[in-house]
């Protein structure tokens, strides 16, 4: 898969959850994700917060690494599951 046809799958999977792509790029110097697998047979999870929520990442269940041709395949079929990650103070 090219990186242009990856583009266009998460362009659309990001407009699927209601998410503007250009809102999403702008934001993307201000954003700490982690992507990844839960378990085997789940979703890629793709944990999206800001730079102050990092340390919320860690209070989350791990997340394993996934493949490239996983995250490929996952996004081809729409098997992602997208989770904002919240600043929470103290």
């Amino acid at each position: 898969m090219s990186e242009a046809d990856l583009h266009n799958l998460i362009s659309e999977r990001l407009n699927d959850q209601g998410v503007d792509p250009n809102t999403f790029d702008a934001l993307g110097q201000q954003l700490v994700w982690r992507i990844g697998k839960g378990s085997d047979d789940g979703p890629i999870i793709v944990r999206i917060g800001f730079a102050t929520s990092v340390s919320r990442f860690n209070d989350l269940p791990k997340l394993r690494n996934a493949s490239d041709s996983e995250i490929e395949a996952a996004v081809r079929d729409g098997n992602v599951r997208v989770e904002w990650v919240e600043y929470r103070p103290g």
